[in-house]
């Protein structure tokens, strides 16, 4: 399955058109990763990076999270298999248009006709031009 040059900003649960297209509510892995010891970076607010991968069999797998700016060189193992219903929320540029690709039972739906294209990043109530 080719996604080009779509990059995963999240995996989330529910109903996509809520919370500004950020579904319902994040996919909560069991488990989280660790507090960042040296506090956070402005260049990964987050503290951590999530690693995945995507099966043959079209299930998504969490490897391991990685702290490059705060914590210990290496990966931290986490090796859960994802479940149930989700969406991955993808992008090819950190403020671009949103594709939503969707998992049915833990198994990614290959037809591109269930994936969900925005049209725009922004509402259609929201003017980038507004701001200043």
């Amino acid at each position: 399955m080719s996604l080009g040059d779509l990059r995963l900003h999240a995996v989330v649960r529910g109903d996509i058109h809520t919370n500004d297209g950020w579904g319902s509510e994040p996919y909560r892995a069991r488990k989280r990763p660790a507090p960042a010891p040296g506090g956070h970076s402005t260049a990964l607010r987050r503290g951590y990076i999530a690693h995945y991968r995507l099966n043959q069999d079209g299930s998504l797998d969490l490897v391991s999270y990685s702290y490059p700016v705060s914590g210990p060189p290496g990966h931290d193992p986490v090796g859960e298999t994802f479940e149930g219903d989700f969406w991955l929320v993808m992008r090819e540029t950190a403020f671009g248009p949103r594709t939503y690709i969707p998992f049915r039972d833990g198994k990614v739906v290959v037809d591109r006709v269930a994936w969900v294209f925005e049209d725009s990043p922004f509402p259609s109530s929201f003017s980038p031009w507004a701001l200043g």
